[in-house]
Order: structure tokens, then sequence, then C-alpha cells
């Protein structure tokens, strides 16, 4: 690498169109600088027929999930800074100089660039994910026009997957990319972890990335994702019934089915989480207990690092589990 200390690294994950991948892959190379490090991670089946083991560090995962792949990733970056780039996206030629300011505060987890069609540049695709009441995945800022009285209404959560910028420390701090979690919800949970900690996401209106294949992006905010909205009710909120919740939001897509096909299978899709997932259950009691310790010791008005703080939270689970497995 150009430096042994990076301030971005930057994570290319191998899912989908190869073509694209190296597509991505070569812009990146191509406008990288001495404060990058680019990682590729892949499932096992690349096989680098352009020798680039010299110029970017390459991971085998072994594994065709997304959260598995991006973890191994994160465990062989170097940066303090993440920047997560999917096959399709290409990122503007000045991206460092618009995202580092994001992180300037340090509450701030995660940043959003907008995402735009490489065919047409003023319409916006995504910036970045919201939600609603039932925890759907949705798309912040699809099919508007790139304009300052736009872009000054949207409100995004956190990054797509497709372009996504985080904080290393604070990723640590929520136990990184969670593999019980569908590929297709996995930025969205993460999004809503950070803010279950407290944490900010900074929309970089200014930074715009583009994607070849917009219907990358749509398509996949178009699949039913119920099962993981349901989960989502019970892993996020903690001041109302997670059922409660989740039935009315099935009564909701229910009765939008008729308009919206889609919303029956997204419906459907709750059943099977209507019931009591005991792993869902103890990923929200971790958060609440990395919350008091935070509070603890914001409290005695001592300053901790999150990544100091999650090393605290793993010492204090490791004698139970310890205790578990025996």
């Amino acid at each position: 690498m150009a430096t042994d200390s990076p301030r971005f690294s930057i994570v290319v994950p191998l899912v989908g169109d190869v073509n694209l991948f190296e597509q991505t892959l070569a812009s990146l190379l191509r406008d990288r600088s001495s404060e990058t490090e680019v990682i590729l991670v892949h499932d096992g089946t690349y096989e680098d027929p352009y020798s680039m083991g010299g110029e970017v560090t390459i991971v085998d995962a072994q594994s065709r999930r997304l959260a598995r792949m991006l973890n191994q990733a994160l465990d062989a970056a170097s940066a303090e800074l993440i920047a997560i780039v999917r096959p399709g996206v290409e990122l503007p030629e000045n991206w460092q100089a618009d995202i580092g300011p994001s992180f300037a505060d340090e509450k701030v987890a995660s940043a959003v660039p907008v995402i735009v069609p490489l065919a047409d540049p003023s319409e916006i695709v995504a910036a970045g994910l919201k939600t609603n009441y039932g925890f759907q995945r949705i798309l912040e800022g699809d099919g508007d026009k790139i304009a300052d009285r736009v872009l000054g209404r949207l409100r995004p959560i956190g990054p797509t997957q497709w372009a996504a910028f985080y904080r290393r420390s604070t990723l640590e701090l929520a136990g990184n990319f969670d593999v019980t979690v569908d590929d297709q919800y996995l930025d969205l949970d993460i999004a809503l972890t950070l803010k279950s900690l407290g944490c900010r996401s900074h929309f970089a209106a200014q930074c715009v990335a583009t994607i070849s294949r917009p219907a990358l992006i749509t398509k996949q905010a178009d699949q039913p994702h119920g099962n993981s909205a349901q989960r989502a009710i019970v892993r996020h909120t903690r001041e109302d019934s997670p059922l409660g919740r989740g039935l009315l939001s099935f009564m909701k897509e229910v009765i939008s089915a008729p308009l919206q096909p889609s919303m029956f299978l997204q419906a459907m899709g709750r059943v099977g989480a209507l019931g009591t997932n005991v792993n869902d259950q103890k990923f929200a009691r971790r958060i609440e207990r990395v919350n008091r310790m935070k509070s603890s010791i914001e409290k005695s008005g001592l300053k901790i690092h999150a990544s100091d703080l999650a090393a605290e939270v793993q010492l204090e689970t490791q004698p139970a589990a310890l205790k578990r497995a025996a």
C-alpha cells in the first residue's frame, strides 16, 4: 500500500455481475489516493486474473452471505473510515473531500451519498434509506430530481449497501453486520442499530455517485422483506409490543395488496416472524447493555472510544457465553 495508515478502507464485495465488479474496481484504482486502501472480498470463486494482489487486499470470505463478506473485509481493513461500494457503482473523483468532513462530529457513524443513474444524472435513484412504522426498507429520494429544495428535505437514516461510508469503531460497537439478517435488509438493520446506539448519519448531498444499472438498486428495494421488517421490530423497538406493531403493519400491507401485489407477499413474510425470536431478543438486550455502559461512562465524566467500549462489552459478555458453552 502507498501508506501505512490510510484514511479510508474501500471494500468492494464481489456480489453479482463480474463485469460490473471489474468496472467498479477499475474506477476506484484509477482515482485512488495515498489515503485509501482497496479491499476486494469474494466468496472463494475469484481467481484474480489481472494479478491485482500487489495493488489491493484480496479476502476470501468463503461465503456468499454479504454480512460475512463485509465482516471479514472489516477485519482486514486498517483505516478508521470504511467505504463500501457494490459492483456497478462509481464514486465521484472528489469523494474523499466530500465525505471526510462528515465524520468531524464524533457522533456521526455513517455518511450517505446520493446515487444517480449514469445515463441520467439529474434523477435520484437513492439518497440513503428511510423506514416507516412497520420498518419497511424504503429508498429515500427515489425518482426525485436533483435540486437544492429536494435535497434539503431528504432525511435518510443511513446509507444503502450500494454506496456507504461508516466509522469503523461504531460498526464494532454495533457488533458489525449481523450474519442472521437477510442481505437485502442488511443496510437498514445496521442503520437502525447505529441509531439505537445514539449515533447519527450525515447526509452528504454534495457526494454524487453513479450506477450503470439503476434497476439493481430499485428492484432490490421492491422485493418483499416482511420477515426482516418484523424481526426489526423486536431488534430495534422497546417502547411498544412487537406483536401489536407487527399485526397493525400486517393489516396495512394486506389492505394495500390489491393495488400493490407485492404487499401481500410482504405481509405473509411477517407471519413467520410474528413469534418470539430468541436471537433477536438477545440482540436487543446487547444494545441495551451497550447504552447502559455508555450512559454510566458519560455520567462519570470520562471519555471512551467506541472501539474500546466495544471491547468492554465483549469482555462483559464472554463469561456468560463460556458458562453456557460449559
